[in-house]
């Protein structure tokens, strides 16, 4: 395994290092934050969800997020481990997921994760269905705020994530990694 570190945009010191040992940055991610209490509910598309995830559900994430074998294993052990409120929203087509997400709650934070949707239906409002889904359920349960992560350069993301309320970015990481040898 390659050596990989991770740092976060408030600790500038090991950046510093780590350029100095031939290290460079990737993966760029923005941690970002909206207050439940003034998210937008969903609007349009009608949103499944559960709290446990289907095996639909499972399958549409492997289909819309390729990976490899051990990388999907450790996927579904990971989702099968989870031990807090969790909630899985998926909007079919034709019995197919077309957008998906989910979201656990922890001390009073939904955390969203997953959040993904076909190229082929982009654009049409369907992420930001499977989010606000999360969100309403999440305020329900009582949380009262809530966190995700977009890849920095990922412009539409954040246009989408700034308008469900998602205004305030906590912070940044990225990983570096050292070119390989030879």
């Amino acid at each position: 395994m390659p050596l990989l570190f991770r740092t976060l945009s408030f600790q500038p010191a090991f950046e510093e290092e780590l350029t100095g040992a031939g290290f460079f940055p990737e993966g760029e991610t923005c941690t970002l934050r909206a207050d439940l209490s003034e998210a937008a509910p969903p609007q349009g598309a009608s949103v499944e969800s559960y709290s446990r995830p289907s095996a639909q559900w499972i399958a549409d994430k492997l289909r819309l997020s390729p990976s490899g074998p051990a990388q999907e294993r450790a996927y579904r052990l990971m989702l099968k481990n989870l031990k807090v409120p969790v909630r899985f929203a998926r909007i079919p087509r034709d019995g197919v997921g077309v957008s998906l997400a989910y979201g656990a709650i922890v001390d009073g934070i939904l955390i969203i994760e997953s959040v993904v949707t076909d190229p082929d239906h982009r654009g049409r409002g369907l992420a930001r269905d499977v989010v606000g889904a999360l969100m309403a359920w999440a305020y329900t349960c009582g949380a009262e705020t809530s966190c995700l992560q977009v890849v920095a350069d990922n412009a539409p993301g954040h246009a989408l994530y700034r308008k469900i309320g998602f205004g305030v970015e906590l912070y940044r990481y990225q990983y570096w990694r050292r070119p390989a040898a030879g």
